[in-house]
């Protein structure tokens, strides 16, 4: 006699809760909420059978900008991209900032295409801004770098942290406001 097939367990709803704390003297989350909250997005992921995306940000010729405006002004730019960062994102997505020149942003329930998609709007979102130490003051030109990975059903935070730093540094190699998507199997720059 034959065993019945056992029926697949359908999977779960999307459901993610992010980790914010600790945070940072600036108020974004660090890295340690940045690194609970990704594995938080892999679990959820694995439990729903459901893509999101990993991106990080990193300022380009950080130097420079102190050089030129101070520490002070310099860490203003910075937490300015952070800003624009929130801003460009969905409420269900979270940005934390993982260096001083550095952001890593959880784009939650995306597939490959649409994640892409969003973060070539992110990185648009930078790219059109027009970035000032004070609202009174001139403009200054402040660009940054790319790198983003999907994250899939049943792939690690390692592997996919890889990826989109391997993207990151790829798009730093090329210049300013440069994204690259890895998606596992090939490095591709985004159209600009």
């Amino acid at each position: 006699a034959q065993e019945p097939r056992r029926a697949r367990q359908p999977a779960e709803p999307f459901q993610v809760s992010w980790n914010r704390e600790p945070v940072d003297a600036s108020g974004f989350p660090g890295p340690q909420a940045f690194e609970a909250s990704l594995a938080a997005l892999v679990e959820a992921g694995n439990r729903s059978e459901t893509s999101s995306g990993v991106m990080l940000v990193k300022v380009d010729r950080g130097d420079a900008l102190k050089s030129r405006f101070g520490d002070a002004g310099g860490e203003k730019l910075t937490l300015k991209l952070g800003s624009v960062l929130c801003r460009a994102i969905r409420d269900e997505d979270l940005v934390c900032r993982l260096q001083e020149d550095v952001y890593g942003v959880l784009l939650a329930n995306v597939d490959d295409q649409a994640g892409a998609a969003l973060a070539e709007a992110i990185r648009d979102s930078v790219r059109h801004y027009h970035f000032r130490i004070d609202e009174a003051g001139e403009e200054v030109l402040v660009t940054a770098s790319f790198g983003y990975s999907p994250c899939r059903p049943f792939e690690n935070a390692e592997l996919v942290l890889n990826r989109a730093g391997d993207a990151l540094a790829r798009s730093q190699k090329r210049g300013r406001n440069q994204l690259h998507l890895h998606d596992g199997a090939q490095l591709a720059a985004a159209p600009v």
